[in-house]
């Protein structure tokens, strides 16, 4: 959801989040999270136009029953969270499966549908690791 907020937004409630509910100045928050004051006064302003956090006499406090779950369906965001956690596993699996690394948690490999492929050719059975840098990269062994 903070992908559509903006990376200051995400980090000031992460500042409010961790006040558990004390009213925050800006300037308190400026400090918390390392952002100018102007972006802290407009990720402040996001928050509290989505409903997420309000100013109480000058202070800063999240909104209480807000749902950021609620909020990321509205945006959309969570089926493209899912999509991009299931195109991470693909992949790492793939590059697992490329190095020949043991994969423990046995996630399946699935074929991309986006043409996306990795690696881009299986390599041989019996290959080691110098014949995967020989041929990937050109790398040969030296007497140094």
């Amino acid at each position: 959801m903070f992908r559509e907020l903006g990376h200051p937004a995400a980090f000031v409630h992460e500042a409010l989040e961790h006040t558990r509910g004390r009213p925050q100045r800006s300037f308190d928050l400026t400090a918390a999270t390392g952002l100018s004051r102007t972006a802290v006064y407009e990720a402040l302003e996001t928050l509290a136009a989505w409903n997420l956090a309000e100013s109480r006499a000058g202070r800063w406090v999240l909104v209480a029953g807000t749902s950021l779950h609620q909020l990321a369906e509205q945006f959309g965001c969570v089926d493209t969270v899912r999509a991009l956690v299931k195109r991470h596993r693909d992949e790492r699996a793939r590059y697992r499966r490329a190095l020949r690394v043991v994969d423990q948690q046995h996630l399946p490999v699935q074929a991309p549908t986006d043409g996306y492929l990795w690696p881009p050719e299986p390599p041989p059975d019996q290959e080691t690791l110098l014949d995967l840098l020989q041929r990937e990269l050109g790398a040969y062994l030296t007497d140094a």
